[in-house]
């Protein structure tokens, strides 16, 4: 059993440069490989080789005997140095050969390897198997027209075969039998296949540049990724903010329209964006003790730069409301006050803080059209600040789909300090009203805010019904941090040994 603590710091270990990491437990990945195994023979049936020797077809038929075949992963020393590699070697691995002349049966033999090792790699995302030694042996030799005096008769008669052509075919084939040997080894073991799990996390885009290791319990596959913000958020974030305005006056409860007032805005604890969206059944928490067979890491500084990179972009915003008899025109931008910041703030359930001070600038302008007056000044500037305004971000499992997501709700969220930039009050009509303005904007630009980074922090990762050929996936999500600012969550896996 692979507790997410040691998977975590396994990863953490191996991911240079802050790449994606993921684990599968060797007890699955061997069950895998055995399954492929059981395949091989199907397989080899395809590597029907035809040719011709004295204008008549020779076939070569291989049948793969895996009855004994025993399969191990360890780490090998690599031909010409280089260090140590992911390898896997077959005991008791061979091969029956059947050779037909012209559609008759005259030939059969065995291919035992006393080595046959292979090298690990990861080609299009899926864990590949390249042979890198082997020793073979070829036994059990039967030339069959040697002991069949009516199949040595047929080739005689029929197409004129004599001594120096008997001996010309025994040649021939017992050359051909040792040279076919590494083309069928290596041929069966390309055959073994394996899931892409880079493409079962389908919400991170990874380039092509694979490492792949082994450590302890656990095959280690590492890729530099990033986070596919185009999909679409698992549930919706447009409308869910309800922003509550109030007005003081020394510190009391004031009239929104009194001159005096200071004006804030917040988002209301009772907001349903203040909670988690519900996303269905969501798998039990088993924290860092948990155990899994697949396992997948996120550095931080990853989700950092990934989400600064979504959230961060100015945006604009506008309206043109009516207040009491006066038109209003105001516009402006929300852009990021500083990079954001994200924190690991829970281990169980796995949970991050994003924060995400913003700065709030634009232009505002009031007027008057009546029958018989028409009357606007020049506009004035507003700025403030949204400050603070945080995101807690958790990564769930959801069994009903087994999609694994990030879901999201807004933590303290406040802007208190919009003001005009005009003193000392802002011109006619707008002297009127300017607290009824701040309070529109205000509602505006946190609402807009909210629902950005509700929408951009609510995103897919994968989805793990990909893995149900391996068997079935527990309920379960073991989650644990590790020493190298990263997180990892873990899967258990009921498989078929």
């Amino acid at each position: 059993m692979i507790t997410a603590r040691v998977a975590a710091e396994a990863l953490a270990s191996f991911c240079k440069d802050d790449k994606v990491g993921i684990g599968i437990s060797l007890d699955i990945f061997n069950a895998l490989l055995n399954q492929q195994l059981r395949h091989v023979d199907a397989y080899a049936k395809k590597l029907i080789s035809t040719y011709a020797f004295k204008s008549l077809s020779v076939v070569f038929s291989p049948g793969v005997d895996v009855a004994k075949v025993k399969t191990s992963l360890r780490n090998v020393s690599s031909t010409g140095g280089g260090g140590a590699h992911a390898g896997l070697s077959l005991d008791g691995f061979a091969v029956n050969l059947e050779v037909a002349l012209d559609g008759k049966h005259v030939y059969s033999c065995r291919l035992e390897w006393t080595i046959l090792l292979g090298r690990l790699a990861v080609e299009d995302g899926a864990v590949v198997v390249v042979v890198q030694d082997q020793k073979y042996e070829h036994k059990g030799i039967d030339r069959i027209w040697e002991r069949d005096a009516s199949l040595k008769s047929h080739f005689e008669s029929t197409h004129g075969f004599t001594d120096d052509a008997w001996k010309d075919l025994r040649s021939h084939l017992d050359g051909a039998v040792i040279a076919s040997a590494p083309t069928i080894s290596s041929s069966v073991l390309r055959s073994i296949e394996t899931p892409n799990l880079f493409s079962v996390f389908s919400g991170i885009i990874f380039e092509k540049q694979f490492d792949l290791a082994l450590n302890n319990d656990l095959l280690l596959l590492a890729a530099p990724g990033k986070l596919d913000f185009t999909q679409c958020a698992t549930a919706r974030a447009r409308g869910t903010t309800q922003v509550s305005v109030t007005a003081t006056v020394d510190g009391k409860p004031a009239d929104i329209d009194n001159p005096k007032a200071s004006i804030r805005a917040h988002v209301a604890d009772n907001s349903a964006s203040r909670q988690y969206p519900e996303v269905g059944a969501r798998a039990k928490e088993t924290g860092p003790s948990g155990t899994g067979d697949l396992f997948l890491r996120l550095p931080l500084p990853l989700l950092t730069l990934n989400f600064d990179g979504a959230i961060k972009p100015a945006a604009q915003f506008g309206e043109k409301p009516r207040v009491l008899i006066f038109y209003v025109r105001y516009s402006g931008t929300l852009s990021p006050k500083k990079d954001i910041k994200i924190e690991l703030t829970s281990e169980r359930p796995l949970e991050f803080t994003i924060y995400a001070p913003t700065k709030v600038e634009g232009q505002v302008a009031a007027g008057i059209n009546l029958a018989c007056l028409s009357y606007e000044p020049a506009g004035v500037m507003y700025a403030g600040t949204i400050e603070p305004l945080e995101v807690v971000m958790q990564l769930t499992l959801c069994t009903d789909r087994m999609e694994l997501t990030f879901v999201s709700r807004l933590g303290p969220t406040l802007c208190n300090d919009m003001a005009f930039q005009s003193s000392p009050r802002p011109p006619f009509p707008l002297d009127l009203i300017a607290n009824l303005v701040i309070a529109l904007i205000l509602k505006l630009v946190v609402q807009s805010k909210a629902d950005t980074v509700l929408s951009t922090t609510r995103i897919p990762l994968g989805n793990l019904r990909l893995l149900e050929g391996l068997g079935k996936i527990r309920p379960e999500l073991a989650t644990s941090k590790d020493s190298h600012r990263g997180a990892t969550i873990g899967v258990k896996v009921d498989y078929v040994k």
